[in-house]
């Protein structure tokens, strides 16, 4: 993918170059755990508004993708955050249209975030020497724990993660981008999609059908593993289910 800053960014060569590598390395971490390539140019525009982070649905005038993210390019770690978020959008085959269920792909977006930034992180501490790549490494560090210990852990103990999402699903459903639901049921589904990153494959079959009427998750959960192909992909929907104590067909 050809990655394009545009005039928004303003900041030294140099800076603009591990910017753009950080994202890079961040395209290649959601392509390898999806198995999808991302071949249109993504422009990336720096921008401070209460609409940031987004993605614009229509496509540019060359076939590009445009995320407008809201950041300065010196916090590496924040804007890979909400460029994974908004790349994720992409692999779910974003779209305007309602549903109910808007929040799950909200959260798993919330999931791409945390999941490239713990790749990206443990990469960087093992395989650079460069002492600037390491102090890069340690804003990931201290971002990924920062966000985690902010907007992912309001579940409490008592609750099993089903329990909390029922729960909570009237406020999920009428608006899918209260952050931290999303994030907080994204920090329990993590180390589950760490080790079967295939529902990262598995996303590209969502939106693909009409999502309007489907009223549970239960429904949505079976719709979503009767669409995807690959036994791989089925298994990963049918056990991330589990987790909400869905239990699907394969």
């Amino acid at each position: 993918m050809n990655i394009k800053l545009d005039k928004s960014w303003d900041k030294p060569d140099i800076q603009l170059v591990l910017l753009k590598d950080a994202i890079a390395l961040c395209i290649s971490i959601l392509e390898s755990a999806s198995g999808y390539r991302f071949n249109q140019t993504l422009l990336v525009t720096k921008e401070y508004t209460d609409q940031s982070p987004r993605i614009n649905y229509e496509r540019g005038p060359n076939g590009e993708y445009h995320i407008f993210i809201y950041c300065d390019d010196s916090q590496l770690g924040r804007c890979c955050y909400q460029v994974a978020h908004e790349l994720c959008h992409i692999l779910c085959n974003y779209s305007p249209k309602f549903h109910l269920f808007k929040w799950f792909e909200e959260t798993l977006c919330e999931v791409a975030s945390l999941y490239c930034l713990t790749k990206m992180r443990n990469l960087w501490f093992v395989q650079q020497r460069d002492p600037i790549i390491k102090r890069y490494a340690v804003q990931y560090t201290w971002y990924l724990e920062e966000t985690t210990s902010h907007i992912c852990r309001f579940i409490p103990s008592e609750f099993s993660l089903a329990e909390w999402v029922d729960h909570n699903i009237a406020k999920l459903s009428s608006n899918p981008k209260i952050r931290q639901l999303n994030g907080s049921i994204a920090d329990q589904i993590l180390p589950f999609v760490i080790q079967k990153h295939d529902i990262f494959s598995a996303a590209r079959y969502l939106n693909t059908w009409d999502g309007y009427p489907v009223k549970d998750l239960h429904s949505y959960f079976n719709i979503w593993n009767r669409t995807v192909i690959s036994n791989k992909q089925k298994s990963a929907v049918a056990k991330l289910a589990k987790l909400f104590d869905i239990d699907v067909s394969l």
